[in-house]
């Protein structure tokens, strides 16, 4: 894998976790509507990565596949198709916002945590030493920036 990919994978992760954390602290403040903002950048941001992994199957350093069966069969249609394509006529397609009876807003934070958990795993599948440390740099800077922004933003609010 070339820098230049890992580069675009970092930018995902970092934005996938900073917008899980701005819906956290928007639940948790009650802040209204201005969440669904920071969901659809979970759901854009969380598709990138799984498209990533999904497609790559985790084969990029020795083979190994993840585990992505919640995903597959659950949620890939919903944010490939429901959330991210609306057809000629102006109607979400796919698969629909519900599904097992979860509503894919009570899922974003799971979106995030799934992502680390084959982030994970994908540090631990790699055998070259300077790529693990890569991508385990990329996820600490990528969790420390989320928590920064929460941080700063919460701080922000409190002040107001």
């Amino acid at each position: 894998m070339k820098i230049v990919d890992i580069k675009d994978l970092e930018y995902e992760l970092r934005m996938l976790l900073g917008a899980d954390k701005m819906v956290l602290l928007f639940e948790e403040k009650g802040v209204g509507n201005q969440v669904n903002f920071f969901k659809d950048s979970v759901y854009l941001h969380a598709r990138c990565l799984y498209s990533f992994f999904y497609k790559n199957r985790g084969r990029l350093t020795n083979g190994l596949g993840f585990e992505m069966n919640e995903y597959e069969s659950k949620w890939m249609e919903p944010l490939n198709n429901f959330v991210m394509h609306i057809n000629a006529s102006g109607i979400r397609s796919g698969g629909g916002n519900i599904q097992s009876s979860i509503h894919l807003n009570q899922k974003t934070h799971w979106f995030a945590s799934d992502i680390v958990r084959l982030w994970s795993e994908w540090i631990d599948s790699t055998t070259d030493q300077t790529f693990k440390e890569i991508l385990e740099k990329s996820l600490k800077t990528a969790q420390n920036d989320a928590q920064n922004d929460y941080d700063g933003l919460l701080s922000k609010l409190e002040k107001a």
